[in-house]
């Protein structure tokens, strides 16, 4: 007794803060004393939540002079010692009672006395029709002819067909908020005004992107791709296609010109929106000079100004010479267009998209978005991350990823205003755009989050009107979260989002409505059910169970059933399972990202499978054979490319190899994959079949990182 009594008090002294510990963390015109006694007060309680509680409530509310070493230490005197997950944001009872989720939940008769979110997902399990109804209604979405359901399962779940007997555009369903509304908040690096453009101007802007394309010869069905960085036009070039009918094809603007190729062979596209330069600072990287390095001579190009004189490229000219009388310059091309255009009626199932997702055969997934997907993505932003009409969404990203059509219809569908700004994040330029834009919720690669902590160019509460956070791309790390957490008085939600291109939008997220944790998520998304794939059902590779919208039923260059159904178990109740390949901890109702099954891997927030990585830097003349993989740091985070390495005869330095393999990577495929480290080896660990052991070699590098 005497002993636990003793271990008890020992604990409890251990957890208060002393005086001298604070003052060593304290500038010097803060009273540390009068701190003190706030902190053990908060601190002498029992409950670990009901500490952090009270301290949000006190010394965490107020303006952000506290050092945000103090905040972490708060933190984890709170919790240490305690199981994970570690709550940092607690909702408001008025942030639950206004959000979108509890109107969602009135409409259905829902009870909100409980967890609304939880309630809700339970109903779009057992009620799937009358969810996706109701959600239908909630964001108004336009049809020229009702659907007769939402799913048609007469094939099977991996065989399902969404809104049958449909007719619709949904880029009607982004036009709806009042003409005069900002639909686009926008500065661009060049400049240090921030512009906007109305919903009226954008619709104009996607008619006329409309009617130069069938000036130009485009026919329904046809495909353009969009290379470029995101701006206010590409968002008119985007709706713009999806308007007419056309298809338009993601490439993001980092890739190399035999990515860009691969990626225009397979959508076969007509035409490739791009720009002559990107800026960044005083770079300037070229971008039509890849699309004629690709040599991909079935489309013309229309070529944009990567340097803007006003809120218009319009009125700029472009900086290159073009390649044939084929090519337009944006000015010219835009000229062709006059006049509204009615948008086109088509099957839900009719495609507006192809986006590209790495297999772990090495050739990209020709993933398309029809008509349905973005209905998945518009309710993920109004449920997950609750997004109201009026507001100010940044999400820096562009069309080569899933996240920028997200981007779109999560925030216009919602009535809300996009924000973009076009040059780099990682700069005191773009913080001070968020701030600057009023911007309401940001969505950020936990990259750039990293990035922008060790910057410290996010000072003095600049950030403090940033009503919550999202973070998506590739696995987070804590304390970084609870940083940008701590950005806001009281703290602020990070929602985190995994999901994927095949998903239209998440799996697993965060909410504004719960308690969150930094990088754990606090729910699978409505309409979704996950299943852990072997014995053990707490941490383990997992599998979805649908139907729900926003779930692919086709992939253009391969299989889609092969890739996502075949070779799975059946689930609980005889349910059909989906591959997914994710590794997700589960724990006391949260989840955490625990990494990939397969050989795929996130690198900046960009997924790129091994084989990929192996086929390039095989390229390189000291290489005999190779192998790649990811890792994860100790502390969480974001993943780190690890390149195995068996070499063309003796002496070649590894600091050496490091440097050739970056560069191949950066030439062909891209420059944002950062190689972490190079090991040599005589020989790869193979199967008895002969088949590289990947694993194996991750297990080996984890226990030995000095290998």
């Amino acid at each position: 007794y005497w002993l636990l009594l003793f271990l008890s008090l020992f604990i409890f002294k251990m957890r208060l803060m002393r005086l001298e510990e604070l003052q060593s963390l304290l500038p010097s015109n803060i009273d540390a004393a009068g701190l003190v006694n706030t902190m053990n007060a908060a601190l002498s309680v029992d409950d670990p939540m009901q500490r952090w509680r009270t301290l949000l409530k006190t010394v965490l509310s107020g303006p952000p002079t506290l050092p945000f070493s103090i905040h972490q230490l708060l933190y984890k005197k709170c919790y240490e010692g305690t199981p994970q997950p570690w709550m940092a944001y607690f909702p408001d009872p008025q942030v639950i009672q206004h959000s979108n989720a509890a109107a969602l939940c009135m409409r259905l008769g829902i009870d909100l006395s409980r967890d609304c979110f939880a309630s809700l997902c339970n109903f779009s399990i057992k009620d799937r029709e009358g969810f996706w109804n109701a959600v239908l209604q909630a964001l108004s979405i336009q049809f020229s002819n009702a659907p007769s359901a939402i799913f048609d399962v007469s094939e099977g779940v991996s065989k399902v067909k969404y809104l049958p007997n449909a007719k619709m555009n949904i880029a009607q369903s982004c036009f709806q908020q009042t003409s005069n509304s900002p639909a686009i908040r926008f500065q661009r690096e060049s400049q240090s005004v921030i512009s906007e453009w109305s919903y009226g101007e954008l619709e104009n802007y996607a008619d006329r992107v409309a009617n130069a394309l069938t000036v130009c010869g485009l026919r329904q069905g046809d495909t353009a791709a969009i290379f470029m960085e995101m701006t206010a036009e590409s968002v008119a070039i985007y709706l713009g296609l999806i308007k007419a009918g056309f298809v338009a094809v993601s490439i993001a603007d980092s890739f190399s010109a035999e990515e860009v190729r691969t990626r225009l062979e397979i959508s076969k596209c007509r035409v490739v929106f791009t720009q002559d330069f990107i800026y960044r600072g005083e770079k300037r990287i070229p971008l039509y000079e890849r699309v004629i390095q690709s040599a991909y001579d079935s489309a013309f190009s229309v070529v944009l100004p990567g340097l803007v004189i006003d809120s218009h490229a319009e009125g700029t000219d472009i900086a290159c010479e073009l390649r044939s009388e084929a090519d337009l310059a944006w000015n010219q091309f835009i000229a062709k267009g006059a006049g509204a255009f009615a948008a086109v009626a088509l099957p839900a199932e009719a495609p507006i998209n192809i986006l590209f997702s790495s297999g772990t055969t090495g050739a990209p997934k020709a993933i398309p978005w029809n008509h349905s997907t973005p209905i998945k993505a518009a309710c993920d932003g109004y449920l997950l991350h609750n997004i109201k009409a009026g507001e100010c969404i940044v999400w820096p990203t562009n069309f080569g990823w899933m996240m920028a059509p997200f981007l779109v219809f999560a925030t216009l569908i919602n009535k809300a205003t996009i924000g973009l700004f076009c040059g780099s994040p990682m700069s005191e330029a773009f913080c001070s755009f968020i701030a600057n834009a009023k911007v309401d919720m940001l969505g950020l690669v936990p990259g750039i989050t990293k990035q922008l902590r060790q910057l410290d160019c996010v000072r003095d509460g600049l950030w403090a009107g940033v009503s919550r956070y999202s973070s998506t791309g590739e696995a987070s790390t804590p304390a970084d979260q609870l940083w940008l957490m701590s950005q806001r008085p009281g703290y602020a939600p990070v929602i985190e989002y995994c999901g994927g291109t095949e998903i239209g939008g998440g799996y697993l997220a965060g909410t504004m409505t719960q308690a969150q944790a930094p990088s754990w998520f606090s729910t699978v998304t409505p309409s979704i059910e996950i299943a852990t794939l072997g014995s053990d059902s707490s941490e383990g590779e997992i599998a979805l169970v649908g139907p729900s919208l926003g779930l692919s039923n086709v992939i253009l260059n391969q299989d889609h059933f092969k890739v996502y159904f075949a070779d799975l178990p059946t689930g609980p109740e005889g349910k059909t399972l989906r591959r997914h390949g994710d590794r997700i901890l589960q724990e006391s109702g949260y989840y955490r990202a625990m990494g990939r099954a397969d050989d795929t891997m996130n690198l900046g927030g960009i997924k790129v499978s091994s084989v990929q990585l192996e086929n390039v830097c095989c390229l390189c003349d000291a290489v005999s054979e190779c192998a790649a993989i990811a890792t994860s740091p100790a502390d969480g985070g974001p993943d780190l490319l690890v390149v195995f390495v068996v070499s063309k005869g003796a002496g070649v330095a590894q600091s050496e190899l490091k440097i050739k393999l970056q560069a191949i990577i950066k030439e062909r495929l891209n420059p944002l994959f950062k190689i972490h480290d190079v090991c040599l080896l005589t020989a790869l660990p193979r199967t008895a079949t002969g088949k590289v052991m990947r694993r194996e070699l991750r297990a080996r590098y984890t226990r030995n990182p000095k290998l």
